[in-house]
């Protein structure tokens, strides 16, 4: 998937040792032409490659000379702030930026990037930058790239030109060609404390109501980007729907219908499964933790609800056998494209069945 949906532009929170760190290497012309920018998606891996690139071809590197101690991450962001060739880049219409993203259409159904999409790199990076500087690349993400196109990418890698950047994304760096792994430098950068993701989304939608942003926000697990996913796709709000019936110990007939809003099927349906793999995984993890004694997350009240119910009928290790088989069916059926509403639904019948008479959902 895309690392996060890209919004009006709020502010970055977070991230700010890398950020320092890219500058750093940056005014002492020790640049790495390549980085492997690794994380859960949603935690603003986008928008961290779009801001460093932003500062890089508007001349925030050349700004600062070699005589600078320190640049710190308020510097680097303050000096986006009215500059025209950074408003250019973080709108994506900077000539001497190139985005690659899977194309959303019922076509691609595997939602990966095409070798045509990664052939565009070699075009771009051979002609003479546009406004006489930097060039930067960012691949959003790896985890969609082919080895075919992967290998694509790794000769681009080995012969980069000269003040040329390419930011490559990934929530699994692990499953990353060691090849390409090699000719990046890794930065690890980690989802965001409550405070910075609440603040995130309150920029995103300065109308919302606290409350609203905040159970988002809790849901989330430190990724805004995240949040928006599950807020457009209404995936939250359905979440919640779920969730009461789950704490309301109703029958497994009642998941009839709610599984089949889960798993609308093609490009269009993809968001909201993404939604169900990851709130599903949260779920049924955090009560297995909570029937062995752990302590339960920091989610809204409905969530809690169906944590406490689910924690109460099943021991640790039953939520656990079912944490695994959530995941691998719903991964099994987003691979072979099978439906996922009726796969959903299969499971927690085999929950319904596993449950004490006396408990009975």
């Amino acid at each position: 998937m895309q690392d996060e949906a890209q919004p009006r532009h709020p502010a970055l929170r977070g991230h700010a040792a890398f950020l320092e760190k890219f500058a750093e290497q940056a005014r002492s012309g020790r640049l790495a032409h390549g980085w492997l920018l690794a994380g859960p998606s949603g935690i603003g891996k986008a928008r961290v490659a779009q801001t460093l690139a932003a500062w890089l071809l508007a001349g925030g590197a050349e700004q600062h000379g070699l005589l600078d101690n320190q640049i710190t991450a308020g510097e680097i962001l303050a000096g986006l702030q009215g500059n025209p060739q950074a408003r250019l880049v973080l709108s994506g219409a900077h000539p001497d930026l190139l985005l690659i993203r899977p194309e959303a259409s019922e076509q691609n159904k595997s939602g990966q990037i095409k070798a045509d999409q990664l052939r565009r790199i070699s075009a771009f990076l051979s002609q003479t930058a546009g406004r006489g500087g930097w060039r930067a690349v960012i691949l959003d993400s790896l985890d969609e790239v082919n080895r075919n196109g992967a290998n694509a990418l790794l000769k681009i890698l080995e012969e980069p030109p000269e003040r040329t950047v390419l930011f490559c994304l990934s929530g699994k760096p692990g499953s990353v060609l060691a090849t390409i792994r090699s000719r990046c430098q890794l930065a690890r950068l980690h989802p965001l404390g409550l405070d910075d993701t609440r603040a995130v989304l309150a920029d995103y939608w300065p109308e919302a109501e606290a409350d609203t942003v905040l159970d988002l926000a809790r849901l989330s697990g430190g990724a805004p980007g995240r949040a928006v996913l599950l807020a457009e796709a209404g995936a939250a709000d359905l979440f919640a729907e779920t969730c009461s019936v789950i704490a309301g110990g109703q029958g497994a007939a009642a998941f009839a219908s709610l599984c089949s809003r889960w798993g609308p099927g093609g490009a269009k349906g993809r968001a909201m499964r993404q939604s169900a793999l990851f709130l599903f995984e949260q779920l049924f993890a955090h009560a297995a933790r909570i029937a062995a004694g752990g302590q339960q997350p920091d989610w809204p009240d409905f969530a809690v609800a169906a944590l406490h119910s689910l924690s109460n009928r099943h021991s640790s290790g039953q939520l656990a056998d079912m944490h695994r088989l959530l995941l691998h069916d719903l991964q099994e059926a987003e691979t072979r494209y099978l439906d996922f509403g009726a796969v959903l639904h299969q499971f927690f019948f085999k929950i319904h069945s596993q449950t004490p008479a006396s408990q009975a959902m």
